[in-house]
């Protein structure tokens, strides 16, 4: 059966989006349907460049969004804010940069009842779960490529196997003499190369 174009895009992003598929069942898939898109010689490279995405990754803005913040996240695909936003303007302007996953922190009062305590989903091939207080996590993350935290205003990296478990730090007010830390990471292929962005305090 041959699709066309517009079909094989729609399919190509829900099997991106899909858990129930191991990487190595889903590549023949998506280099099948990318044949129906783009000239054999090219698959190689548009299949790079359909799961390529650079993130934005932060917590802890408390009412604070710096221009250097800004600055940092200028050209990512999707930014990943794992709570304490603290006002809903922060997430406007994070949104007029790159769509925005966000989560419920402590200090989200009742503007932010709509925001998830947690998240669960998939970008770029990587399966990610994200909550703001590392004692929310749930038991068994095994499953996961990238589990985001916030709340402690400490960067934290860790991987454990393959999952890598994030704490960007904060990036709003300096609090406890930690750095202001937020974090951008490379995913390409299902795996995720994260760098760490420090901004310096006046």
């Amino acid at each position: 059966m041959k699709f066309s174009n517009q079909e094989s895009l729609a399919a190509i992003k829900i099997l991106l989006e899909s858990r129930s598929l191991t990487r190595q069942e889903m590549f023949p898939i998506l280099e099948k349907l990318l044949l129906n898109c783009v000239p054999k010689d090219q698959v190689e490279l548009t299949r790079m460049e359909v799961i390529a995405m650079k993130l934005g990754i932060l917590s802890d803005t408390h009412n604070l969004l710096r221009p250097q913040v800004l600055s940092a996240l200028r050209g990512v695909d999707a930014i990943l804010h794992a709570g304490d936003v603290s006002r809903p303007d922060i997430l406007r302007q994070l949104e007029d940069i790159a769509p925005v996953h966000a989560v419920r922190g402590n200090n989200d009062r009742n503007w932010a009842e709509p925001l998830p305590m947690n998240r669960d989903f998939a970008l770029g091939g990587v399966l990610i779960y994200m909550t703001h207080r590392r004692q929310d996590l749930p038991g068994d993350l095994r499953s996961y490529d990238l589990v985001l935290t916030g709340h402690s205003h400490r960067w934290a990296e860790v991987r454990q196997g393959h999952t890598l478990f994030l704490n960007p730090g904060s990036c709003g007010p300096r609090r406890f003499q930690q750095p202001i830390t937020l974090a951008t990471a490379e995913v390409t292929d299902g795996s995720t190369s994260v760098t760490r962005i420090e901004i310096p305090h006046t």
